[in-house]
């Protein structure tokens, strides 16, 4: 089968409920989140206006990720962790590596008392893709005890949880933007838990974006945790002590390639 160019164009207008212009914001960044946190990519022709993209005009393929809620996907990275946890977790995987469900299902264990006492959690959902957040209800199970602010940017929302809602762990998904740096250094000061997720798949790819090692300079993120890969998505590949990876300069040889799952760490 293939997809007629009238096909795209009413695909794309019903993702959109027929109101694309109420979308723009959205489909700058080349992406729509739909009720229950599914996930539609866009490619087309960019509208570029003072430097920036303000929109995109004739879509030329639509990419749809269908979310999933795994229960108990998230056990092996609380069990690896443990009691550290509050230390700050940042989860790294490659694309499609299973870092939104293992994220969703830690918020869900947490605030549900599932690894131990119920947790206030706050979920910064700017993406829509952890709670699928419609009409102010998230579709998403995140569990009894989790406040969600849905649609904020991540260090805004990060700053607003932290002044106002008292959470003992702030969970939010792909950081990198220096906002978000300095945001996660405001929630080690203010002693929140902060568990997010990066694109690498690899520890020498983690180490080699200034991104993510912003991140782990902040102290906010004392481990992170590797998932496998697409194969595998979910499968802890190894956890690592954040503060050792940057003062053994780890993934900048050409011989850390075979170290890089060999690095585990045993938490206690």
């Amino acid at each position: 089968m293939r997809a007629t160019r009238e096909d795209i164009d009413e695909t794309f207008r019903g993702i959109c409920s027929y109101s694309v212009y109420s979308h723009q914001s959205e489909i700058k960044n080349g992406f729509i989140t739909l009720s229950g946190g599914h996930r539609v990519g866009l490619c087309g022709t960019a509208v570029i206006s003072g430097g920036e993209i303000n929109s995109l005009r004739d879509i030329s393929s639509i990419n749809i990720r269908i979310a999933r809620q795994v229960y108990g996907c998230a056990s092996g990275v609380l069990q690896a962790v443990g009691k550290n946890l509050r230390d700050g977790v940042l989860v790294a995987g490659a694309p499609s590596s299973g870092k939104t469900t293992i994220l969703r299902d830690i918020a869900r264990q947490l605030s549900s008392g599932l690894c131990g006492d119920v947790r206030k959690v706050a979920v910064v959902d700017e993406r829509g893709e952890l709670a699928g957040t419609y009409r102010g209800v998230p579709q998403n199970d995140l569990g009894p005890c989790c406040d969600v602010l849905d649609g904020y940017p991540k260090g805004e929302g990060i700053l607003q949880a932290i002044r106002s809602l008292s959470p003992e762990f702030i969970i939010c998904d792909e950081m990198g933007g220096l906002a978000d740096v300095e945001a996660a250094a405001q929630g080690l000061n203010a002693g929140v838990g902060m568990i997010s997720s990066v694109h690498a798949g690899s520890v020498r790819e983690l180490l080699r974006r200034q991104q993510a090692l912003s991140l782990l300079h902040t102290g906010a993120f004392g481990y992170v945790v590797l998932l496998e890969g697409s194969r595998e998505p979910g499968r802890v590949a190894g956890v690592y002590k954040a503060g050792d990876l940057l003062a053994q300069g780890f993934g900048n040889s050409a011989s850390d390639r075979s170290r890089d799952h060999s690095g585990i760490c045993t938490v206690a």
